[in-house]
């Protein structure tokens, strides 16, 4: 993870990170970078918002991980790529009432 004030300043400075490669941005923040040991059985959340990626596994062991993000189901999901999934697991009241709506018939 990167602490807050450097991924803050990550963060603001992100613009100017254009054409730079993932693994050159990476070698320009893994000083600060603090790695997170997830033990079997728990999870890590964080919001999308928060500067996240990969890094090869040249361990012995094997890594595995889950990406479960959940959007809200007025949210545009048709650009699905490969891997991705969404389904909506909670309708709120807001929601049902905006699903129930019929657009006017136009003449």
């Amino acid at each position: 993870m990167l602490p807050p004030d450097p991924s803050k300043k990550l963060i603001s400075d992100f613009k100017n990170q254009s054409g730079v490669s993932s693994e050159d941005l990476f070698q320009s923040i893994s000083k600060d970078v603090q790695w997170l040991e997830v033990k079997y059985g728990e999870v890590l959340l964080f919001d999308q918002g928060y500067p996240h990626g990969n890094r090869v596994n040249e361990e012995l062991d094997t890594r595995w991980s889950m990406n479960c993000r959940f959007k809200s189901v007025f949210t545009p999901y048709g650009d699905k790529k490969l891997g991705e999934f969404f389904e909506p697991i909670t309708l709120r009241a807001a929601s049902k009432i905006g699903m129930e709506y019929r657009f006017p018939k136009v003449k």
